[in-house]
């Protein structure tokens, strides 16, 4: 802004005359004017600026909500108001919080405000790409929403918060209906198999087949295992991501489970050279879904032979403390690149490395492993070096958390 002096000429050797003053009120008077002046355009240049920011907010798909330090809104753009269905032209800043209720990304439990993303921005929390569902008020209207928040800080100290999100609803969409034609497909693929399997069991209790057919036979029946252990992947990931997975829980002996899962993987061990160590003397009770259980003891056992030359060990260990459960695999296979590490638990991905060892796999047995662990409250964790070898760690809590959709085993 531009500064104009007022300049007043007086003389020391005589007193202002009226002319005098008369000049020195038209020189105020023209520095006032000039002030105002420029006040008036830098209100001008603030108003063009807010214009441009308002444009530039409306032109964004993402909704974008901004509250000061007393969650009073201070910007909510007209994407935000689409997205969450609200009409209000004249939002107030007290009311945006009575158009919706938040669930979590199932939609079956109801979340706190003080635990919706924009509120913990507030209290500090940096938040990102977290999923939940809103459900509004009025007409019962359910909205998918991945939202990312962080804290508005002037000098370092919080003063207000920013969300950022947008509408997944037809995404979700689209991969419920994917898993739905997956769930379909995987039980019209497992009728047929059942009766090439039921063929090739009939067809082996002739003893006269030459062994040239005996061969063939047994590569058919190789396959065919393999397309079932697929369909039952595939469908344990549709369960799992339409959240329609049941968890029966029942008292077993974790232990025993252990066992009777390497016991099936003896023999690929023994063809392969590769020792399986395991020396769990006492008991471990559980009180979980078995099945479950097994499934993933299995897919982390079997992974670890898979990919462990002749030579090599794999071996096993379970304990239990005041944390839970602790299942920990260490192989002295080929191990997984470092940049491929955070992928693993995704589902069909296989390391670029894989191929090294021949075996066949569809890349579902990890994440069906991960993603069961989760359900059951649990975590995974991994640790590998590059051509020396992989540790899986897994920890299962002693108590099922409420949001698993647990069921009493009828057995």
């Amino acid at each position: 802004m531009s500064t104009r002096n007022v300049k007043t000429e007086r003389t020391n050797d005589r007193e202002s005359t009226p002319s005098d003053q008369i000049r020195e009120l038209a020189d105020t008077k023209a520095a006032l004017l000039n002030v105002l002046e420029d006040l008036e355009e830098e209100k001008q240049r603030l108003l063009e600026a807010k214009i441009m920011d308002d444009a530039i907010l409306e032109q964004i798909l993402d909704g974008v909500i901004v509250l000061d330090s007393r969650s009073r809104v201070l910007i909510f753009n007209d994407a935000a108001k689409r997205i969450l269905h609200i009409n209000d032209t004249s939002l107030a800043p007290k009311d945006w919080k009575q158009f919706f209720k938040i669930f979590d990304v199932s939609g079956s439990r109801e979340i706190l405000l003080v635990d919706f993303p924009l509120m913990r921005a507030l209290r500090g929390d940096d938040v990102r790409n977290e999923e939940f569902v809103i459900r509004l008020i009025d007409s019962e209207r359910s909205v998918s929403i991945r939202m990312s928040a962080s804290p508005l800080r002037i000098e370092g100290t919080p003063q207000g918060a920013v969300a950022v999100f947008h509408d997944t609803t037809k995404e979700k969409e689209i991969d419920r209906a994917r898993n739905e034609f997956i769930s379909f497909a995987s039980h019209q693929l497992r009728t047929p198999i059942t009766g090439i399997r039921w063929s090739i069991d009939q067809m082996r209790k002739r003893n006269t087949l030459p062994k040239e057919i005996e061969e063939y036979i047994n590569d058919i029946d190789s396959a065919s295992a393999r397309v079932v252990e697929l369909a039952e992947q595939l469908l344990s990931k549709t369960r799992l991501e339409l959240g329609s997975t049941q968890v029966q829980l029942t008292h077993f002996d974790a232990r025993e489970e252990v066992r009777s899962v390497i016991g099936d993987y003896v023999s690929t061990a023994i063809a392969r050279g590769v020792t399986v160590n395991f020396t769990q003397e006492k008991p471990v009770p559980m009180y979980s879904d078995r099945f479950m259980i097994r499934n993933i003891t299995s897919s982390i056992i079997s992974n670890a032979i898979d990919y462990t030359s002749a030579g090599g060990s794999v071996t096993i260990s379970l304990t239990k403390d005041e944390d839970g459960i602790h299942f920990t695999v260490t192989d002295t296979g080929i191990g997984i690149p470092p940049q491929e590490q955070q992928q693993v638990f995704t589902s069909f991905f296989r390391a670029s490395n894989s191929a090294l060892t021949k075996v066949n796999g569809s890349g579902l047995g990890l994440y069906i492993a991960a993603e069961s662990v989760k359900l059951l409250g649990g975590t995974i964790h991994l640790e590998s070096q590059l051509n020396k070898g992989t540790t899986f760690r897994i920890v299962l809590p002693l108590q099922i958390p409420p949001t698993a959709q647990m069921r009493p085993s009828k057995s």
